[in-house]
């Protein structure tokens, strides 16, 4: 018995002292943008991908504001910050081409995404590149669009018509 309870004793020790260790899962939360016009991204991101506004502050003695978005427990946190430089204020007209080192686009898996597409494409939307068919997996499509600040929207899924 004794043999026994020691047994246990020693097991659940081993289990604590591993799950100590143990890292905690990773989940995306939240991804901030700075923005050129607060009120007009906090419109373009509700009527276009259906996030809803959670809070909406200013910091005029910073030359801040800022708003939290959120859908389907994802959040987005828009930054309208008067010391921003725009792509265009530091690269000029017409070099679409040329990439800044940082974020490059914002992603999002939909169920289907030639439904999707016909939704966005019905709001005017600024598209970036056409639906096409994925290099990685050819099950999938995607298309990217570009939202006010010419930041690029990625939607990528299966293909259900």
């Amino acid at each position: 018995m004794k043999k026994q309870l020691l047994i246990l004793l020693l097991v659940c020790i081993s289990v604590y002292c591993h799950s100590e260790g143990k890292q905690p899962e990773l989940q995306p939360a939240l991804v901030g943008l700075y923005v050129k016009d607060i009120g007009e991204s906090i419109t373009w991101y509700k009527d276009t991908l259906g996030f809803e506004l959670l809070s909406k502050d200013e910091y005029p003695d910073y030359g801040l504001k800022i708003a939290f978005l959120e859908r389907e427990g994802f959040e987005l946190e828009l930054v309208e910050n008067k010391s921003s430089v725009t792509r265009e204020s530091l690269l000029g007209k017409g070099v679409n081409q040329t990439s800044i080192v940082g974020f490059m686009k914002l992603s999002f898996k939909v169920s289907d995404v030639n439904s999707f597409h016909k939704k966005i494409k019905s709001n005017n939307t600024k598209f970036f590149k056409k639906i096409s068919v994925s290099n990685r997996n050819k099950l999938n499509k995607y298309f990217i669009v570009m939202d006010p600040d010419d930041n690029l929207i990625h939607f990528y899924g299966k293909d259900n018509s």
